[in-house]
């Protein structure tokens, strides 16, 4: 869908479309997890680039390998330029 969406104009208004929803779906998600709003933007897009980075990945990037870097991208997300900020309910 991606490589289409590079050639053809529905095809990519159609791919927006579908990645704005999914960042709009995880920066409501990450503020429910009580983040530092200041971040929520930066850390809901890098969720979503490693979401898809991963799909892209042969072979495929096992589910718990991908869970792993999802959480150490939480653990790790700045709550302020020196400080790592642990968002609430992760391990």
């Amino acid at each position: 869908m991606r490589s289409w969406a590079l050639q053809d104009p529905e095809a990519h208004a159609l791919q927006e479309r579908v990645d704005r929803s999914r960042i709009d779906y995880l920066r409501t998600l990450l503020r429910e997890l009580g983040g530092p709003e200041v971040d929520v933007e930066s850390m809901a897009r890098l969720l979503y680039l490693v979401l898809v980075g991963a799909q892209q990945v042969v072979p495929p990037v096992p589910t718990s390998d991908l869970r792993d870097s999802y959480a150490l991208a939480l653990r790790l997300a700045p709550h302020d330029p020196h400080d790592a900020y642990e968002w609430e309910d992760t391990p």
